[in-house]
């Protein structure tokens, strides 16, 4: 039997050969992988979300309101100027009220929903009482409703507060004088609180009702400047009401001259201004 004579030219031709095929498949391999690595199957972009509010923010702004705040109504939105969030949005309200010296009185947590993709504006409203303080924080949740268990599978979440601080009940009037030297005229501003009324003012000597303002425009002074009295029907009919009066100065004026001021207001005796700072 004759011998197969292989040359050793044929092997080194076919080990090239094999050489050339394993790099080639080895480089297809590879450029796949890059592709697979380097292309998207499908462009993904995330989902807007947004939150915002007309009293609430970021900063928990302080709001300082009169006694007779009854309530406020804050507002909650799912967008932001013409951006909407395109994810359904569930609003957890909580509401906090404290008084020292009271043990502090918490609010059920409220849930409130907005649909995505559109405008949406809730309203919540918290009732007030004179002398409390509430604390108001909403964390609004956002995300993609899984519509087999029918919840909101979250990814956002925005918290937004205020506080508001209601004044004691109060009955008071105040006023105060700005008697600054350089000036040729000193002004008597008067306020009140939960009170309306007729006021009654009485002016020391030495000073010249300004009778340019219609309140005070039938006082007849005189030539002495010995002070008076004057009343004002008009300007305090509702409550938190002010006033200023001005007064010319004349030589024989005495920067020690008191005013009076008291507010009647038809069935309780009256009541005697307060001397105290402008607030």
């Amino acid at each position: 039997m004759k011998k197969l004579h292989i040359s050793k030219r044929f092997v080194i031709i076919m080990g090239l050969v094999l050489l050339v095929v394993c790099i080639g498949s080895t480089a297809g391999i590879y450029a796949k992988y890059i592709q697979s690595e380097t292309t998207p199957v499908g462009s993904i972009t995330s989902k807007s979300f947004y939150f915002t509010s007309n009293y609430l923010s970021e900063e928990n702004p302080v709001y300082n309101l009169n006694s007779d705040a009854t309530s406020v109504t804050i507002l909650l939105q799912n967008y932001d100027g013409l951006r909407v969030s395109n994810v359904d949005v569930t609003y957890y309200v909580d509401v906090t009220k404290k008084k020292d010296g009271e043990p502090d009185v918490i609010d059920p947590t409220t849930i409130i929903n907005a649909t995505p993709n559109t405008k949406n504006t809730e309203g919540h409203t918290v009732n007030f009482e004179p002398g409390y303080t509430y604390e108001v924080s909403v964390t609004a949740k956002g995300g993609k409703k899984n519509v087999q268990t029918d919840r909101v599978e979250y990814g956002y979440a925005k918290t937004l507060t205020a506080t508001f601080i209601v004044a004691p009940a109060s009955n008071n009037i105040y006023k105060n004088v700005d008697r600054t030297p350089s000036l040729s005229y000193v002004v008597l501003t008067v306020w009140t609180e939960n009170v309306t009324g007729t006021v009654s003012i009485t002016y020391p000597a030495g000073l010249i009702p300004d009778t340019t303002n219609p309140i005070m425009k039938t006082i007849v002074n005189g030539g002495d400047y010995t002070g008076g009295t004057f009343i004002d029907t008009a300007n305090f009919t509702s409550k938190y009401s002010s006033y200023s009066y001005r007064f010319f100065k004349t030589a024989g004026y005495q920067e020690s001259g008191e005013f009076s001021v008291t507010i009647t207001d038809g069935t309780n005796p009256a009541k005697d201004a307060v001397t105290a700072d402008i607030p």
